[in-house]
């Protein structure tokens, strides 16, 4: 078994009226995230292993020679694999926010996941206006901005072909969810409340098991989206396929249980 890095956490030394927020704040993610771990032993280790397989298929050499002398597919192949090294980012953080219990950030970074995904998809459609995403040769940024969510989505559902319209509605649905989580709306700032009376505010890391398994939810979606894009434009060893399904399995057979208890608490709550 690799052994855990031995070198202290980068915490800054000073007088607690420099350090004090900070040290507090972070004693108490690590409580948290401890918590988090004990109740959720099983869909971290899932997260886990997806960040594994990840890591490892994003590494080593790239090989778009197929393309030949196709500007225009290597832009599109190019850009698919940056935005799917930005996932990584955004998977990893997902996970430590979530384990924390800052959901709000933690459900921005699932939606980041989730839009990586539809940008993946959309390219692949419309590889025309790969050009949006990069700043052009003079300097200037290129005038028209990169598309909405939605309009990406609809724009995929045209394409049964390339993905279920069916398929898309999901995508969309978890995005939306995501989207009103991270936001300052309702959902958002219940996050702070620390009981059913709202008597005080939980400040920092925290933990809440609906908004926890939500998150799990959720986010192992959208990794297992990102891992399916990345071996379409990367062929990965049979090892690395074979890890791959049995994940695939024992990821759905979970998120079965669990939206079975999410939808319960759905109902009471509107009950």
């Amino acid at each position: 078994m690799r052994p855990h890095p031995e070198q202290p956490p980068p915490l800054l030394s000073g007088p607690d009226g420099v350090t004090e927020g900070y040290y507090e704040l972070e004693a108490l993610e690590r409580n948290k995230t401890w918590e988090a771990l004990r109740r959720h032993t099983e869909a971290a280790s899932f997260w886990y292993r997806s960040l594994t397989l990840y890591r490892r298929a994003m590494l080593g050499q790239w090989d778009f020679s197929d393309v030949g002398e196709d500007k225009a597919r290597l832009t599109v192949y190019g850009l698919q694999s940056q935005l799917l090294g930005l996932g990584v980012s955004s998977a990893k953080a997902a996970l430590d926010m979530l384990l924390a219990g800052y959901y709000s950030v933690a459900f921005a970074s699932i939606r980041h996941m989730l839009e990586t995904f539809v940008q993946y998809c959309y390219v692949a459609v419309k590889p025309e206006e790969a050009n949006r995403w990069y700043t052009q040769s003079d300097g200037i940024e290129d005038q028209s901005k990169t598309p909405g969510c939605k309009h990406m989505i609809i724009t995929i559902q045209q394409r049964p072909d390339l993905a279920p319209p069916s398929f898309m509605d999901k995508v969309y649905d978890s995005w939306s969810l995501m989207s009103k989580g991270s936001h300052p709306t309702g959902q958002g700032i219940f996050q702070t409340v620390g009981d059913e009376e709202g008597w005080f505010f939980v400040i920092g890391a925290t933990y809440n098991r609906d908004f926890c398994l939500t998150g799990f939810d959720h986010g192992l979606f959208a990794l297992d989206k990102l891992l399916v894009a990345l071996v379409s434009l990367k062929k990965q060893d049979d090892d690395w396929t074979a890890e791959s399904g049995k994940l695939r399995d024992e990821v759905s057979r979970w998120r079965e249980t669990t939206a079975a208890e999410l939808a319960a608490t759905t109902d009471t709550e509107s009950g």
